[in-house]
Protein backbone atom coordinates (compact mmCIF):
# COMPACT_ATOMS: atom_id res chain seq x y z
CA UNK A 1 0.00 0.00 0.00
CA UNK A 2 3.01 2.29 0.43
CA UNK A 3 3.42 2.09 -3.33
CA UNK A 4 -0.18 3.24 -3.83
CA UNK A 5 0.30 6.15 -1.39
CA UNK A 6 3.50 7.10 -3.19
CA UNK A 7 1.72 7.03 -6.54
CA UNK A 8 -1.20 9.11 -5.24
CA UNK A 9 1.21 11.63 -3.68
CA UNK A 10 3.24 11.80 -6.91
CA UNK A 11 6.32 10.40 -5.17
CA UNK A 12 9.15 8.31 -6.62
CA UNK A 13 7.27 5.06 -7.36
CA UNK A 14 10.30 3.04 -8.51
CA UNK A 15 12.10 3.91 -5.25
CA UNK A 16 9.01 2.94 -3.28
CA UNK A 17 8.75 -0.45 -4.97
CA UNK A 18 12.46 -1.13 -4.47
CA UNK A 19 12.30 -0.02 -0.84
CA UNK A 20 9.28 -2.22 -0.22
CA UNK A 21 11.11 -5.32 -1.45
CA UNK A 22 14.39 -4.54 0.33
CA UNK A 23 12.76 -3.51 3.63
CA UNK A 24 10.51 -6.55 3.69
CA UNK A 25 13.44 -8.90 3.14
CA UNK A 26 15.57 -7.04 5.71
CA UNK A 27 12.74 -7.24 8.23
CA UNK A 28 13.18 -11.00 8.32
CA UNK A 29 16.44 -10.39 10.18
CA UNK A 30 15.84 -7.08 11.95
CA UNK A 31 12.39 -7.91 13.28
CA UNK A 32 13.57 -11.24 14.63
CA UNK A 33 16.42 -9.50 16.47
CA UNK A 34 14.19 -6.77 17.88
CA UNK A 35 11.57 -9.27 19.02
CA UNK A 36 14.14 -11.51 20.70
CA UNK A 37 15.82 -8.52 22.36
CA UNK A 38 12.80 -6.57 23.57
CA UNK A 39 9.86 -8.96 23.41
CA UNK A 40 11.24 -12.34 24.38
CA UNK A 41 9.20 -12.43 27.59
CA UNK A 42 5.98 -11.87 25.65
CA UNK A 43 6.52 -14.25 22.74
CA UNK A 44 5.29 -17.83 22.57
CA UNK A 45 8.07 -20.35 23.20
CA UNK A 46 8.06 -21.68 19.65
CA UNK A 47 7.75 -18.31 17.89
CA UNK A 48 9.58 -18.06 14.56
CA UNK A 49 9.32 -15.50 11.80
CA UNK A 50 7.17 -16.84 8.94
CA UNK A 51 10.06 -16.49 6.44
CA UNK A 52 8.57 -18.74 3.76
CA UNK A 53 5.23 -16.95 3.90
CA UNK A 54 6.89 -13.51 3.66
CA UNK A 55 9.05 -14.52 0.68
CA UNK A 56 6.00 -16.05 -1.02
CA UNK A 57 3.97 -12.89 -0.41
CA UNK A 58 6.76 -10.68 -1.80
CA UNK A 59 6.84 -12.82 -4.92
CA UNK A 60 3.07 -13.16 -5.40
CA UNK A 61 1.89 -9.71 -4.28
CA UNK A 62 4.82 -7.50 -5.29
CA UNK A 63 7.15 -9.00 -7.88
CA UNK A 64 4.66 -10.87 -10.10
CA UNK A 65 2.21 -7.92 -10.36
CA UNK A 66 5.16 -5.62 -11.02
CA UNK A 67 6.41 -7.89 -13.79
CA UNK A 68 2.91 -8.22 -15.28
CA UNK A 69 2.47 -4.44 -15.17
CA UNK A 70 5.83 -3.87 -16.84
CA UNK A 71 5.01 -6.33 -19.60
CA UNK A 72 1.55 -4.85 -20.11
CA UNK A 73 3.04 -1.34 -20.12
CA UNK A 74 5.55 -2.32 -22.77
CA UNK A 75 3.01 -3.85 -25.14
CA UNK A 76 -0.25 -2.05 -24.27
CA UNK A 77 0.59 1.26 -22.52
CA UNK A 78 -2.95 2.68 -22.57
CA UNK A 79 -4.43 -0.53 -21.16
CA UNK A 80 -1.70 -0.61 -18.49
CA UNK A 81 -2.63 2.91 -17.33
CA UNK A 82 -6.31 1.96 -17.10
CA UNK A 83 -5.59 -1.26 -15.21
CA UNK A 84 -3.21 0.62 -12.89
CA UNK A 85 -5.81 3.27 -12.05
CA UNK A 86 -8.38 0.55 -11.39
CA UNK A 87 -6.01 -1.36 -9.10
CA UNK A 88 -5.20 1.80 -7.11
CA UNK A 89 -8.90 2.54 -6.66
CA UNK A 90 -9.68 -1.02 -5.60
CA UNK A 91 -6.78 -1.11 -3.10
CA UNK A 92 -7.84 2.21 -1.59
CA UNK A 93 -11.46 1.08 -1.32
CA UNK A 94 -10.47 -2.23 0.32
CA UNK A 95 -8.38 -0.48 2.98
CA UNK A 96 -11.18 2.01 3.67
CA UNK A 97 -13.66 -0.88 4.02
CA UNK A 98 -11.28 -2.75 6.34
CA UNK A 99 -10.90 0.26 8.64
CA UNK A 100 -14.63 1.04 8.58
CA UNK A 101 -15.67 -2.54 9.35
CA UNK A 102 -13.06 -2.86 12.09
CA UNK A 103 -14.46 0.24 13.78
CA UNK A 104 -18.07 -0.92 13.27
CA UNK A 105 -17.42 -4.38 14.73
CA UNK A 106 -17.45 -2.97 18.24
CA UNK A 107 -14.09 -4.57 19.05
CA UNK A 108 -12.35 -1.20 18.81
CA UNK A 109 -13.45 1.75 20.92
CA UNK A 110 -11.74 5.02 19.94
CA UNK A 111 -12.73 6.62 23.24
CA UNK A 112 -11.43 3.82 25.47
CA UNK A 113 -7.93 5.27 25.35
CA UNK A 114 -6.63 8.43 27.00
CA UNK A 115 -5.34 11.38 24.97
CA UNK A 116 -1.76 10.22 25.67
CA UNK A 117 -2.35 7.09 23.61
CA UNK A 118 -3.64 9.12 20.68
CA UNK A 119 -0.69 11.55 20.98
CA UNK A 120 1.85 8.70 21.12
CA UNK A 121 0.41 7.03 18.02
CA UNK A 122 0.44 10.29 16.08
CA UNK A 123 4.02 10.96 17.24
CA UNK A 124 5.12 7.52 16.04
CA UNK A 125 3.73 8.33 12.59
CA UNK A 126 5.05 11.89 12.46
CA UNK A 127 8.54 11.08 13.77
CA UNK A 128 9.60 9.13 10.65
CA UNK A 129 8.49 12.06 8.52
CA UNK A 130 10.80 14.44 10.36
CA UNK A 131 13.61 11.88 10.37
CA UNK A 132 13.11 11.50 6.61
CA UNK A 133 13.42 15.26 6.17
CA UNK A 134 16.67 15.31 8.15
CA UNK A 135 17.95 12.25 6.27
CA UNK A 136 17.17 13.96 2.97
CA UNK A 137 19.15 17.04 3.90
CA UNK A 138 22.10 15.11 5.35
CA UNK A 139 22.49 12.82 2.36
CA UNK A 140 21.43 15.40 -0.22
CA UNK A 141 18.71 13.34 -1.80
CA UNK A 142 16.02 15.01 -3.81
CA UNK A 143 12.88 16.16 -2.00
CA UNK A 144 10.93 13.59 -4.04
CA UNK A 145 13.17 10.74 -2.82
CA UNK A 146 13.05 12.04 0.75
CA UNK A 147 9.25 12.26 0.63
CA UNK A 148 9.01 8.74 -0.76
CA UNK A 149 11.22 7.36 2.04
CA UNK A 150 8.99 9.07 4.60
CA UNK A 151 5.87 7.43 3.18
CA UNK A 152 7.67 4.11 2.97
CA UNK A 153 8.84 4.18 6.60
CA UNK A 154 5.42 5.01 8.04
CA UNK A 155 3.54 2.45 5.94
CA UNK A 156 6.22 -0.23 6.46
CA UNK A 157 5.92 0.18 10.24
CA UNK A 158 2.15 -0.26 10.09
CA UNK A 159 2.42 -3.31 7.80
CA UNK A 160 5.02 -4.89 10.04
CA UNK A 161 2.73 -4.22 12.97
CA UNK A 162 -0.18 -5.93 11.20
CA UNK A 163 1.99 -8.98 10.50
CA UNK A 164 3.09 -9.17 14.12
CA UNK A 165 -0.48 -8.60 15.33
CA UNK A 166 -1.71 -11.50 13.23
CA UNK A 167 1.13 -13.73 14.45
CA UNK A 168 1.24 -12.77 18.13
CA UNK A 169 -2.33 -11.71 18.88
CA UNK A 170 -4.64 -13.94 16.83
CA UNK A 171 -8.38 -13.42 16.96
CA UNK A 172 -8.87 -16.49 19.17
CA UNK A 173 -6.39 -15.29 21.82
CA UNK A 174 -6.69 -12.47 24.36
CA UNK A 175 -9.52 -10.50 22.72
CA UNK A 176 -8.92 -7.21 24.58
CA UNK A 177 -5.20 -7.16 23.81
CA UNK A 178 -5.83 -8.15 20.18
CA UNK A 179 -8.35 -5.30 19.79
CA UNK A 180 -5.94 -2.80 21.36
CA UNK A 181 -3.12 -3.78 19.00
CA UNK A 182 -5.48 -3.54 16.02
CA UNK A 183 -6.63 -0.11 17.24
CA UNK A 184 -3.06 1.18 17.25
CA UNK A 185 -2.37 -0.14 13.75
CA UNK A 186 -5.57 1.19 12.21
CA UNK A 187 -5.16 4.57 13.85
Amino acid sequence: FSNVFTLLARGHVALSISATAVCTLASLVTTTLVLKTFGSGHLPDRFQMPVGQIVLEITVFLLLPLLAGMMLGRWRAQLARSVGRGCVRIATLLVAIYVFLSLQSGRIDLWAFWWKTHAAIIALCVLPIFLGMIWGKLFRVTPLESFTSQIESVIRNVHLGLLLKASLFPAGGDASLSAEVLFVLLY
